[in-house]
């Protein structure tokens, strides 16, 4: 409380032993949707990763389906035997659910990165959301 006052200092003091009295928030906008997987043994074949991916790819599809989004966005994550990581992403002009897009554009920017070692680490996400009834409404238009 010397440092930061009274106000601010019993605040910290509280906060830093897990002591508050906040409500807590339940919703909140989904920034992304996407899933990764950490392997315990590295990637080491082209059929390995691509097999990788793909299953990454579904499964983070599956989720944004679930929750009935268009995206505008495709990000993929790799990380290496070495824990460096390489994060790459392509932004659409109009968001879109569609499956056959979107497996391209993840091929693309998997197939764009060059290799340097192993793979730990493979994630695909879908960033940039709409609900896609909110898209509904704001194209719909009355005569």
């Amino acid at each position: 409380m010397s440092l930061f006052g009274l106000s601010r200092g019993s605040l910290l003091y509280y906060y830093s032993r897990g002591l508050d009295d906040r409500p807590v928030k339940k919703e909140r906008k989904a920034a992304s949707v996407g899933n990764e997987n950490t392997y315990r043994f590295s990637l080491q074949t082209d059929e390995d990763l691509k097999r990788e991916y793909t299953a990454v790819f579904e499964k983070s599809y599956k989720r944004l389906k679930e929750k009935n989004f268009l995206c505008s966005c495709v990000n993929i994550k790799i990380k290496y035997k070495d824990f460096s990581s390489i994060t790459r992403s392509k932004h659409l002009s109009t968001p879109t659910d569609n499956k056959t897009d979107l497996f391209e554009i993840v091929v693309n920017l998997i197939e764009n990165i060059e290799y340097r070692n192993e793979i730990r680490l493979v994630g695909v996400s879908f960033s940039h959301l709409i609900k896609k009834n909110i898209l509904k409404t704001q194209l719909s238009f009355k005569f």
